[in-house]
């Protein structure tokens, strides 16, 4: 990381770089135009040192004015191998900027300008690229994907990619921005790196930072502050309600000092702030009855138009608290609610406290719901535990599963929240919502891994014609149990359609999202061996999750997006993702799930032979108590063994695996079972009492693969052994192939059939070409490409090139059967059969330097 004071790097601006050095080459220079904080003068300084390092002298001239003196100078003895910097070109006076124009109109001394955007700019500098040959260079902020290349190379490791959002929602790539606030944050400890990845934490300030912002707003005249403010707190504002209050001309202005923009809100014209960040810092800084008066004016603006927007209740009802008004209790529990679904929560516990005396039940279950995403589990049992008594079926509901939730996940507590679901349970009738009761205890069941009690509880609600509540949640629980009983086409299907069933229930109170069953989707594609399609949906869902600030579904997406990457051997990508996943957990109160995010990483370090970073994640994942949400809970007891195995201590970790694999299949649980089986094949340890003949039977193409490739290995068959890497490869398992032909690799060789044993080691190499990765620790000196010597490779390129066995001789100086001997080697080192293969090869690279 960059010490404060520290020059970031230059990112982003190769373009402008370019055409600022043509202009200087030229003999005119560069004027750099842009808005504050883009890297104007960051550009001019790598311009500087640029000039300097070829041994030419540099000038810089700041906007006091001594400046006009040095200029005067300049155009009578100007010197052509200076260069002069003239940094906020825009504060010059009427003189300076006039002795500027006339130096760059006589193109005898390169000039480098720096100048900002905005109405106040001398009109000789305005000119200036129009009336002089200097080459004009505009900046602009970073776009998204040069701002996460500028965080890269000022953090060391990964950045998780909530972070990453947070930063660019914040700055919207404004380099000074970015630079200021990730150095207040790391200060301030609210970015760190936790368990080696970068995340920020909620509300990070620079005082810094404040104090450049509030410089410009204190400039403003009056009015043209008070549209700023009303925007800041309003937006968007719309234009006409905001024009009809002060004004056309105090907008313009502050549309000049870029500070506002105008935005389409709906089919209507509104107003918003250039920047988040401005809006942050000026509700920070407005007083208690500054912002009581602004939030007055917004009331009376909003109620000259309909209340369209979904969170208009949510703005107004903010406003009404900020003004000191009164508001009605049912508008303050829908804000609240509203709220809470754009995952604002703080602001959705401070608008539901209000009525929370008045005995709301609604209201309590916004803040339960609220402190339970915020990892305050024991506060919502509390408050809930403590609610008055429900006077409807769907409160005593409600009330019930939020602390259901709360004390299974949060608490982890699963015999206390299945006896708060069976009471209520027994005080409710017949009907849908003890349905949702016992569908919720399926959820439960399923997340703890009991797959027969989940069936069991869900299945008759499977059947029903009805697609409500009770049939999303019990899709929930049935879709996971079928992933894991080997039923993965079955659960892709149901999740599927449960999926389009939850989205026509609008918002519902206490209720899991429709996107998670689009991660039961992710999950069963993965285990059916559509790696592909797991990856995009995952992807897609993951990248949304993050965009809406939506921090279970981040957590759910990347666990599930990591998975399938590990299984097509992207082990560096998939690890950074685990990482992710477990602080994302952690952050919204899952220990459970973070624990099986946390076996991940162990994983995939250990798959890469990273012993110590192996241990020292297995270490952090051993001091995260035990929780009975168990359904990957395998998967713990496998980064145990792998561990073990990645130490070296490879008997100890083969027994753990098989006895963590044949308990996992004994339990109903034999997707993951299988894999645990698979991974002894891997290793190459799999013996006859190793069983994997239920993983035939299991849906897709993943299960049968495995147990294909523990019986190939089995009965030492190497053809079966390359059909089976052929197969894995089509699925798009790239590590599983590369194994599968190393295994095949090495039965050719023991059978001295050195033709097929260099087919399949080339196999093997191309498959880990794939994936981009170091061979892991199950393929360490057992791939190796075919080699050539000096003689065989100059032979070769001469083959390619077309040359006979005779003319390749005369060219050696060599009989033609010395020839023949030598193709003949390579032919059998590269399992070939002539020359026409031999210029493929020669094309793909397959033919390696000679040794």
């Amino acid at each position: 990381m960059n010490q404060p004071g520290e020059e970031w790097p230059l990112i982003g601006r190769d373009d402008a770089l370019e055409a600022s050095r043509r202009g200087i080459a030229q003999g005119a220079g560069a004027l750099i135009v842009g808005p504050a904080g883009v890297g104007k003068t960051s550009l001019a300084r790598v311009l500087t040192r640029d000039h300097q390092a070829k041994g030419h002298p540099t000038l810089h001239l700041g906007t006091t004015s001594s400046i006009s003196a040095a200029l005067r100078q300049l155009t009578t003895t100007p010197r052509g191998d200076l260069l002069v910097i003239v940094d906020d070109g825009h504060l010059l006076d009427d003189d300076a900027a006039l002795l500027v124009r006339r130096l760059a109109i006589q193109q005898e001394t390169p000039l480098v300008i720096t100048v900002r955007t905005g109405p106040s700019l001398n009109a000789s500098i305005a000119a200036l690229w129009k009336d002089a040959p200097i080459e004009r260079v505009d900046l602009d902020d970073l776009t998204q994907a040069d701002t996460h290349r500028l965080l890269d190379a000022v953090l060391p490791g990964p950045i998780g990619a909530a972070t990453r959002r947070q930063l660019w929602d914040l700055t919207r790539g404004n380099p000074l921005f970015l630079r200021e606030l990730t150095r207040a944050a790391i200060a301030d400890g609210s970015l760190s790196c936790s368990s080696g990845l970068w995340k920020l934490g909620e509300g990070p300030k620079s005082v810094r930072l404040d104090e450049i912002i509030l410089a410009r707003i204190d400039r403003l005249e009056p009015e043209v502050r008070e549209v700023v403010e009303l925007v800041a707190l309003g937006q968007p504002v719309k234009l006409a309600a905001l024009r009809a209050v002060v004004g056309s001309a105090p907008i313009e202005a502050a549309e000049d000092e870029e500070l506002i923009e105008l935005v389409l809100d709906g089919r209507r014209r509104a107003l918003g702030l250039v920047h988040p960040l401005h809006g942050e810092v000026v509700e920070r800084h407005l007083g208690s009855a500054r912002k009581a008066r602004r939030c007055e004016c917004l009331l009376k603006m909003i109620e000259t138009t309909p209340m369209r927007r979904h969170d208009d209740i949510v703005r107004s009802a903010t406003w009404q608290l900020q003004a000191g008004g009164t508001v009605v209790s049912s508008d303050m529990v829908l804000a609240a609610r509203r709220a809470l679904y754009g995952k604002q929560e703080h602001l959705a516990i401070e608008l539901a406290s209000q009525v929370l005396d008045e005995g709301s039940v609604d209201a309590a279950l916004v803040i339960g719901e609220a402190l339970v995403e915020l990892g305050q589990p024991q506060q919502a049992e509390e408050l809930l535990s403590d609610t008055p008594p429900a006077n409807s079926d769907a409160a005593i509901a409600l009330v019930a599963l939020q602390r259901s939730v709360a004390l299974f996940w949060g608490l982890g507590d699963a015999a206390a929240a299945d006896e708060v679901l069976e009471a209520s349970g027994r005080q409710l009738p017949p009907g849908a919502w003890r349905d949702e009761i016992t569908a919720e205890r399926g959820v439960l069941a399923a997340m703890r891994g009991d797959v027969t009690e989940a069936w069991a509880l869900t299945e008759p609600f499977l059947r029903r014609t009805e697609r409500d509540r009770v049939y999303a949640t019990a899709a929930i629980a049935a879709s996971c149990a079928m992933v894991l009983d080997g039923r993965a086409r079955q659960a892709h299907t149901l999740a599927q359609e449960a999926y389009a069933a939850s989205n026509n229930l609008a918002d519902q109170p206490v209720m899991a999202e429709p996107g998670t069953l689009v991660v039961a989707q992710a999950m069963a594609l993965a285990e059916l061996g559509d790696l592909t399609e797991a990856v995009e949906l995952a992807t897609f869902g993951h990248d949304f999750s993050v965009t809406e600030g939506n921090r279970t579904g981040q957590a759910w997406f990347a666990i599930v997006l990591a998975r399938a990457l590990m299984l097509q051997g992207h082990l560096e990508l998939a690890g950074h993702l685990f990482d992710e996943a477990a602080a994302a957990f952690a952050g919204c109160c899952s220990e459970g799930p973070r624990r099986w995010a946390l076996a991940g990483a162990v994983l995939t370090a250990a798959f890469r032979g990273e012993a110590d970073t192996a241990q020292a994640r297995w270490k952090v994942l051993s001091a995260v108590p035990d929780h009975p949400a168990r359904m990957w809970g395998v998967e713990v007891d496998r980064a145990e063994a792998w561990v073990h195995i990645a130490r070296q201590e490879t008997t100890l970790g083969v027994k753990k695996l098989r006895a963590a694999g044949r308990l996992a299949i004994d339990a109903g649980n034999v997707a993951l079972g299988a894999e645990l089986i698979h991974d002894l094949v891997r290793l190459g340890a799999a013996n006859r009492d190793d069983d994997l003949s239920m993983a035939a039977g299991i849906e897709g193409r993943l299960g049968p693969l495995r147990a294909a490739h523990l019986s190939a290995t089995l009965s030492r068959d190497a053809d079966a052994l390359e059909r089976v890497g052929h197969d894995f490869e089509r699925i798009g398992a790239h590590l599983y192939a590369a194994e599968a032909y190393a295994g095949a690799a090495d039965r050719f060789t023991s059978r001295n059939r050195p033709r097929r044993a260099n087919q399949a080691a080339r196999a093997a190499e191309t498959a880990l070409g794939l994936i981009g990765e170091a061979a892991p620790i199950t393929l360490r000196r057992r791939v190796s490409a075919p080699r050539v010597t000096h003689r065989e490779h100059e032979v070769a390129l001469l083959a390619v090139e077309g040359l006979s066995n005779r003319e390749i001789a005369d060219h050696l100086i060599v009989s033609v059967r010395t020839v023949e001997n030598h193709l003949q080697r390579l032919y059998g080192k590269l399992g070939i059969s002539g020359r026409r293969e031999l210029k493929q090869a020669w094309a793909d690279q397959t033919l390696l330097d000679p040794v």
